[in-house]
């Protein structure tokens, strides 16, 4: 997974489901909607951390 490549960096990393079974993206509450799901992507200030 990509994830890995960045865990231990402070790099932010941008989560858009792509299919129904997208657990993280679920429990962050994402929309499933690509394009709403882009807007919080790149909303200004959207962090959510996210303990590995």
């Amino acid at each position: 997974m990509v994830v890995g490549l960045v865990l231990d960096s402070r790099l932010p990393i941008g989560i858009v489901p792509v299919v129904s079974a997208n657990g993280l993206a679920t429990e962050i509450r994402i929309p499933r909607d690509i394009n709403e799901a882009l807007n919080v992507v790149f909303e200004e200030n959207h962090e959510i951390e996210i303990d590995a």
